[in-house]
């Protein structure tokens, strides 16, 4: 038995095959100065990138300094007002909040917070006797800091924010 088709093979409507077009994988990279151009461009960009990083971490380190600059002049004015150590602490918990993982940070309280001072760039001052009127000095109605533990308390201080963190490019 044979069969017929109703249509012959050469009606079909069949085509040949068609090749995709040209990827940009397999072209040749730009060279010559459109290269060159290219280049220039992404290095002027990444380099104002890094200039622009470089100037926010500036700005946010002397606006810690400046807000410093006015604890110790608040505790020149007051030394037995506490707020000058109120202000101190919350100094040290947002910049530490700012620059350390905030589950690492936020639940810290008494000796441990004073750890985390002293082993993130404080030394050892936090937990001396000076670094103690964190924990306790703005709790009280007036605080009787001798005024070698006050400056060694803001020394402290100082020298923790100028600390580099761990994994800062500088």
């Amino acid at each position: 038995m044979t069969v017929t088709l109703p249509i012959s093979p050469e009606q079909l409507p069949l085509r040949d095959i068609h090749l995709p077009a040209e990827t940009l994988a397999a072209t040749s990279p730009p060279s010559g100065p459109v290269a060159m151009l290219l280049l220039a461009g992404l290095l002027m960009v990444a380099a104002l990138l890094g200039l622009w990083m470089a100037l926010r971490r500036r700005r946010r380190a002397t606006h810690a300094h400046v807000l410093l600059a006015q604890i110790e002049r608040q505790r020149a004015l007051a030394p037995t007002d506490p707020a000058w150590l109120i202000a101190l602490s919350e100094l040290l918990r947002r910049t530490a909040l700012a620059r350390y993982p905030r589950e690492a940070v936020a639940g810290l309280t008494g000796r441990a917070w004073l750890a985390f001072l002293d082993s993130h760039g404080g030394g050892s001052a936090f937990s001396a006797a000076a670094g103690q009127w964190l924990l306790e000095g703005p709790y009280r109605a007036q605080v009787a800091l001798p005024d070698a533990q006050a400056v060694a308390l803001l020394d402290a201080a100082r020298r923790w924010l100028d600390a580099k963190p761990p994994g800062a490019s500088c």
